[in-house]
């Protein structure tokens, strides 16, 4: 089911409007224009829509200007949107050309806007990210979604079907009017949480109390150390009972600092191996000729593109590499070493035998074939400068997403696990789960596997810190540029976060929160 003609155009027009006039006043992208046609114009719409419903209070002043000079029906409209429900939705089954969804707040019964959502969601059940509107006697969506898989076994689809069935005997929101009564309901509900949880922080700080943790959580002797001050603490340590800071069972990001002499040949040979390791990393699959070229670009002191060539089919032999090589084409690829026959075949043996293994090869074997098609229109992200004095993942490991999450991991450690080195090795598993399955949802199964979800469930302030990690990671798919570096490119704006994972907003006249000293408008914020 979707909508008719005239409710497609008054639609539009009232969105179209609404976009127009929150871009206007919160300059989320220069040069707006509403192009859906493209993808990166779609992309650009959909990140004011974004800053739509992250402020939906300016519905208000948008209703008051009346901009557009819409009539009242549309105005009438729009005020119903600041009922929007945000979210990550369950689509479990089409019923009468809708989507059935549930969440938390309820299931929902929802109509595509100009398309049928089965077409453009496909199989069930799926995870999809969207934002819920009451339209006329329906409900419908933004016009922005992101479909996940659901994966997982016959027992969590079984589970995902009960729980559905029960949800739906308490009843399905399937017209505009039970929309706004629920979903207001939940909305002013969340609104006195927050406050009740504002007003108890504000309570526990001023009285010099620590959060109250649950039970089997504690604090790290870590909390609360600044950066420096931590390391320092963690290497001291580690140094006391006899640890290495470069042990695998550390994390990657605690550098030896020991001083070791070596000739110009060892520190060559590194450098390259450090670059090669960089590109894949980044980029999941790399021609060994555009790997050279990076490292050379980056490199005052190069190998020779021969020698390049012997050293990193020299590394790829090794059980433990980064990297295999692939010939595709007639052309040498280095490939993460998850993308390999070699590690795909382990792993299905460790999870009980062969079934479906040839079908998982020729998944991967097609994956990368995707990903070489995937960039055809996006370059290569060059490598860090930085890299020279840091490894592939210390890099990583030290973007200032990785170190917020670390701190607030500091804070919430499982009893029994170890404080010196539960935080790092924690904040490794999440940079790494998120550059290797490109899914929010595999870091929130991380979050169970670490045994955290007893401590973080429902917290809002941990999922942004997850997010923001995701996105500061480099996607395979977008050639090793991360979401956030696309994001910035289309709006023409660095980001910038506050301790609490929420985006950080600045005025144009605010000193600019990257330390140069002037105004964000004419630096940053350009």
């Amino acid at each position: 089911m979707v909508l008719n003609d005239e409710q497609c155009n008054r639609f539009f027009d009232t969105m179209d409007a609404l976009l127009l006039y929150v871009n206007e006043r919160f300059q989320v992208v220069e040069g707006f224009t509403l192009d859906y046609e493209s993808q990166i114009g779609d992309m650009k719409v959909s990140l004011v829509a974004r800053a739509l419903w992250e402020n939906v209070e300016i519905i208000d002043t948008f209703v008051r200007d009346n901009p557009a000079r819409l009539p009242q029906r549309c105005l009438d409209t729009v005020l119903t949107w600041k009922n929007a429900l945000s979210g990550v939705y369950i689509v479990v089954r089409y019923q009468g050309g809708r989507a059935l969804m549930m969440n938390d707040v309820g299931v929902f019964s929802v109509s595509g806007v100009t398309l049928e959502l089965e077409g453009e969601i496909g199989k069930v059940p799926a995870y999809v990210e969207m934002v819920l509107l009451p339209f006329d006697d329906l409900v419908v969506y933004d016009g922005f979604m992101q479909v996940y898989d659901v994966g997982g076994s016959t027992g969590d689809m079984a589970r995902i079907q009960d729980d559905f069935e029960n949800r739906c005997a308490e009843g399905i929101v399937s017209t505009a009017a039970e929309f706004i009564d629920v979903a207001g309901a939940h909305l002013a509900a969340k609104r006195n949480e927050e406050l009740d949880a504002l007003l108890a922080e504000l309570s526990r700080e001023a009285a010099g109390d620590e959060e109250a943790l649950p039970p089997g959580f504690h604090r790290s002797v870590l909390a609360g150390l600044d950066t420096l001050e931590r390391e320092s603490a963690v290497v001291a340590e580690l140094a006391r009972r006899g640890v290495s800071a470069s042990d695998p069972s550390v994390a990657a990001h605690l550098i030896d600092t020991t001083q070791v002499e070596r000739d110009r040949v060892d520190i060559q040979s590194d450098q390259a191996v450090n670059c090669a390791i960089a590109s894949v990393l980044a980029r999941g699959v790399v021609e060994i000729d555009e790997a050279y070229d990076q490292y050379r670009a980056l490199v005052p002191d190069p190998l020779e593109r021969d020698d390049f060539n012997l050293l990193v089919h020299h590394e790829a032999s090794f059980p433990d590499a980064y990297f295999g090589l692939w010939n595709f084409q007639t052309r040498d690829y280095l490939v993460y070493y998850t993308l390999m026959p070699d590690y795909i075949t382990q792993t299905a043996l460790r999870a009980g035998g062969y079934g479906g293994l040839r079908e998982e090869l020729a998944y991967y074997e097609q994956y990368k074939r995707d990903l070489l098609k995937a960039r055809a229109e996006v370059g290569p992200k060059p490598l860090p400068r930085t890299l020279m004095e840091n490894t592939p993942l210390g890099e990583l490991l030290g973007d200032s997403n990785v170190a917020r999450l670390r701190r607030f991991l500091d804070e919430r450690i499982p009893d029994g696990r170890d404080d010196y080195t539960f935080a790092d090795l924690a904040a490794q598993e999440y940079v790494l789960t998120s550059i290797e399955s490109g899914s929010l949802e595999e870091l929130y199964r991380l979050t169970q596997d670490l045994g955290l979800d007893g401590c973080v469930a429902g917290e809002e302030r941990f999922v942004r810190l997850v997010t923001n990690v995701f996105n500061a990671m480099p996607s395979w798919e977008n050639n090793g540029w991360s979401p956030q570096e696309l994001y910035e490119q289309l709006t023409g704006r660095r980001m910038f976060y506050n301790e609490d994972g929420s985006v950080m907003k600045v005025a144009p006249d605010d000193p600019c929160p990257c330390g140069s000293g002037k105004p964000y408008r004419t630096c940053c914020g350009r």
